[in-house]
């Protein structure tokens, strides 16, 4: 049986590599494959114990979550099961500088002993099931657990960690990465391709950033970095900035968005007294654009007498906003701009009237090509044709301070062009263009490379898309479709 030894590795100049894992908790469910047991002795089974699991056990594994917004990412875990009762946690090299955070000392996180940990309590009618909750880094419910022979494979459904993951049984925990290293080639990066450089130099990047490097020199695995940079990060001094680490390169991510679906349906109407109520919940994939045009032919043959469009908690995206925007506005609209690092350095303020004037408008409506162009660009200006089936009825539009990013260029866009009144919450002021760069060791940085302008109402970074009708996020379709006359 493979024995554990729970040590404080050497820092990554010493030795090979330490350990540790973590997660973020809406819901997580989990099942787990396990070698046949979680005993001293794996090939002595309890003979009271269908799944071979001894009735105390202590193991290490290494494991490889393939997290849907994080990438693949490796750490070491804990199991522990004690007669009915099954307990995990990770390995924490950096959780003493992770609990200085602001973030970490939030009411919501749980990080007193460790990154991650759950307990588990087996099920009485099926003995290789467990079910239970996160006690780090959140108290969540909904963990579980299956224990069969093999390997030990899972699944975690939730916003941040969600994702596929698998483990095997190791002796020992080392030092994964170089992850100073990583850090390093961050610093290389973020400087030379950060839309405004001059945002470096403020006191919450240089405060972030001193953080960082201590976590980075205790980080044991792929968790405690990514993890550390997330608890780190305060939005502060810009958004759009974030750590993955990725099996792709960022030119194949480009291209990947390009023809992304999400794989849902993310756009669906709804009609109550010949009311539309067009729910959108994220601004990606090709899937949500069709289905937006699919929503507007099937209002406008049902002929519906007003139009909610709801996008309460939708984070952005990509150009699913164009044709949510052009199945309503009467009129062409030039919306805004994209001012890149290029007219960061060779200008001193904003365009004027004439210069942006004498810009041509940008159409190429593809991420890739956007990616490349408002880099390649010093201004990107963006324009709005209406298409048909065109909406003319009474619009109102949802929105909350979770509404961010390019959800705050559809809410500008109606606000400017005045075809529906804003309901609910000023968004989220999140409204930057970012970009994918490589870094050693597979890891890769979104930064944001262009700020984003308002003819209208310039800049809605870090002041976002006020309302006409404030109310809070759950009361807003309530506000709506008393407007309309709806009870």
């Amino acid at each position: 049986m493979k024995q554990l030894t729970e040590k404080n590795p050497q820092s990554s100049h010493e030795q090979g590599a330490k350990p540790r894992i973590l997660r973020h908790g809406c819901w997580i469910a989990i099942l787990l494959l396990a070698s046949g047991c979680l005993g001293r002795d794996r090939h002595k089974p309890s003979s009271s114990d269908p799944t071979g699991v001894q009735s105390s056990s202590r193991e290490l594994w290494k494991a490889t979550i393939n997290t849907q917004q994080l990438g693949p990412l490796e750490t070491f875990l804990i199991l522990e099961r004690h007669g009915k009762q099954l307990r995990g946690h990770s390995l924490t090299g950096c959780l003493p500088e992770i609990q200085k955070l602001p973030k970490a000392q939030e009411g919501s996180s749980q990080l007193q002993e460790h990154l991650f940990a759950f307990e588990a309590t087996q099920d009485p009618q099926f003995p290789n099931r467990y079910h239970g909750r996160l006690t780090a880094p959140w108290a969540e419910e909904n963990f579980h657990i299956q224990v069969d022979e093999a390997h030990l494979t899972g699944t975690i459904q939730h916003w941040l960690l969600g994702g596929e993951f698998e483990a095997t049984l190791v002796d020992q925990s080392i030092v994964l990465r170089d992850y100073p290293a990583v850090l390093s080639s961050l610093d290389q990066t973020v400087p030379a391709k950060i839309f405004n450089p001059a945002l470096l130099h403020r006191s919450e990047y240089q405060s972030f950033r001193t953080h960082l490097e201590a976590i980075a020199k205790a980080a044991n695995d792929d968790l405690d970095l990514v993890l550390g940079f997330h608890f780190a990060w305060e939005n502060t001094p810009f958004s759009h900035f974030q750590l993955r680490r990725s099996d792709r390169t960022a030119k194949a991510m480009f291209q990947f968005f390009d023809q992304m679906d999400v794989g849902y349906e993310a756009a669906r109407v709804t009609f109550e007294d010949q009311v539309a109520i067009l729910r959108v919940d994220t601004m990606m994939g090709n899937d949500t654009i069709e289905q937006i045009r699919q929503a507007f032919q099937e209002i406008a043959n049902v002929g519906a007498r007003a139009l909610i469009i709801d996008l309460r908690g939708n984070g952005g995206g990509a150009f699913a906003v164009k044709p949510l925007a052009e199945h309503v506005i009467d009129e062409p609209i030039t919306s805004g701009y994209f001012l890149s690092q290029k007219w960061d350095l060779a200008e001193n303020g904003l365009p004027s009237r004439e210069v942006l004037e004498a810009t041509e408008v940008w159409d190429g409506w593809s991420i890739s090509e956007f990616w490349r162009a408002v880099q390649e660009l010093d201004i990107m200006k963006l324009r709005f044709e209406p298409q048909e089936p065109n909406f003319d009825g009474p619009v109102y539009l949802l929105v909350d301070q979770r509404s961010a990013s390019a959800t705050e260029l559809a809410a500008d866009v109606f606000r400017s062009s005045g075809v529906a009144l804003l309901v609910g919450e000023t968004t989220a002021g999140e409204m930057l263009s970012q970009s994918f760069f490589d870094l050693r060791e597979r890891f890769m940085i979104s930064l944001p490379v262009a700020d984003y302008y308002s003819v209208r109402h310039g800049r809605i970074e870090g002041n976002g898309v006020t309302v006409d009708l404030p109310t809070s996020s759950g009361n807003a379709m309530t506000v709506a479709k008393q407007q309309l006359g709806i009870r």
